[in-house]
């Protein structure tokens, strides 16, 4: 099931990750839980996608992955393209990769930390 949305409602939290040929940056990424709107965008010269997996889960190899280790996908966009989505996050750690032939080899992987808000 993929849980990242494109609704428009409004997110409590917003990060943008950049895909590069063959990097996420920032690594790791920071986020606020609870609604987090996600910005991605292609920078590389190749197309990119972002699969952001489970809370706690980690691949080391494409051969690992299940598509229900993923909490949502971005499908591979072309360079130059920017996608949003908001997806709910609780406060951990979260992989995220590129699993198109090559790339997370080439090193195509990061982190998306995800921290409770602090109290005002």
């Amino acid at each position: 099931m993929d849980l990242l949305s494109d609704d428009p409602a409004g997110p409590s939290a917003s990060v943008t990750i950049e895909g590069t040929d063959f990097a996420y940056s920032p690594d790791p990424a920071l986020a606020l839980a609870g609604e987090v709107e996600i910005t991605f965008e292609n920078k590389g010269q190749i197309g990119h996608e972002l699969i952001l997996l489970r809370e706690g889960v980690r691949i080391t190899s494409p051969a690992q992955y299940d598509e229900s280790m993923a909490l949502g996908v971005i499908p591979s966009i072309a360079r130059d393209v920017t996608v949003r989505r908001t997806i709910e996050l609780d406060p951990g750690t979260y992989q995220i990769v590129c699993l198109l032939p090559g790339h997370f080899e080439g090193g195509m992987e990061a982190d998306l930390v995800v921290s409770a808000p602090t109290a005002a």
